[in-house]
C-alpha cells in the first residue's frame, strides 16, 4: 500500500503452509523408487525363470527328436 506521496507504506503478503504437501511428495518419490526396485527384481527373476524354461524345453525337444530318430532306426533294422 502506498501513502499520499506514493511511497510504500505497507506490504501485504499472503502465504500458505505447504509442509504437508512436500511430505506427501517425498513419500510418493520414495514409494516410486521402491516400486522401481521391485520391478527390476521381479524382472530379473522372470528372466531367470524364462531361461530355465527355455533350457528345459530344449532338453525335452532334443530328447523327443532323438526318440523319433531311434524309432525310425529300429523300424529300419526290423525291416532288414
Amino acid at each position: 500500500m502506498l501513502d499520499e506521496q506514493g511511497q510504500i507504506k505497507e506490504i501485504l503478503s499472503i502465504g500458505s503452509d505447504i509442509t504437508e504437501r512436500k511430505r506427501a511428495e517425498e513419500e510418493i518419490r520414495k514409494l516410486n523408487v521402491e516400486l522401481e526396485q521391485r520391478v527390476r527384481e521381479r524382472t530379473r527373476e522372470l528372466e531367470a525363470k524364462v531361461k530355465e524354461v527355455e533350457r528345459m524345453n530344449k532338453l525335452f525337444v532334443g530328447r523327443e527328436l532323438r526318440m523319433v530318430e531311434l524309432k525310425e532306426r529300429i523300424a529300419e533294422l526290423e525291416k532288414s
